[in-house]
């Protein structure tokens, strides 16, 4: 018996990013980056729908700018699931965990945070991994 199967890779070429500079005591608003790709939301959700997974990389770089305000919360930063949910996670962590994948691993730069932005120092860092 011969097996056919199919993979398929849909993904975002472009690679956004993009600086965003506040004033913490002076927060008016907040920043809000669409991803667009090139087939509609009914083709990926099909395509999702059929598949046995589906991950997309997500990174955080930050300076003095947290990302989940862990452990005690509440997040500063979310991301909106393709069903319209709000997430309290980032990329390499369980969904809803409010942690990032360095407080997953427990090897975050600072053992007490669940992510490295959290860290909040005057030092460059990054969250990322696969949502």
């Amino acid at each position: 018996m011969l097996l056919h199967f199919v993979i398929v890779f849909l993904y975002n070429i472009l690679s956004i990013s993009l600086q965003v500079v506040h004033n913490a005591r002076n927060i008016i608003g907040f920043y809000f980056q669409r991803v667009r790709y090139k087939n509609d939301l009914a083709t990926i959700r099909s395509i999702v729908g059929n598949s046995k997974m589906c991950r997309q990389y997500i990174s955080y770089e930050c300076f003095r700018s947290p990302l989940l305000s862990s452990p005690s919360g509440p997040a500063d930063v979310s991301w909106t699931s393709s069903t319209g949910v709000q997430m309290s996670n980032w990329g390499g962590a369980p969904s809803q965990s409010n942690k990032c994948a360095c407080g997953v691993a427990g090897n975050c730069a600072d053992k007490s945070k669940y992510c490295n932005c959290d860290i909040g120092d005057s030092k460059w860092r990054e969250d990322s991994g696969k949502i």
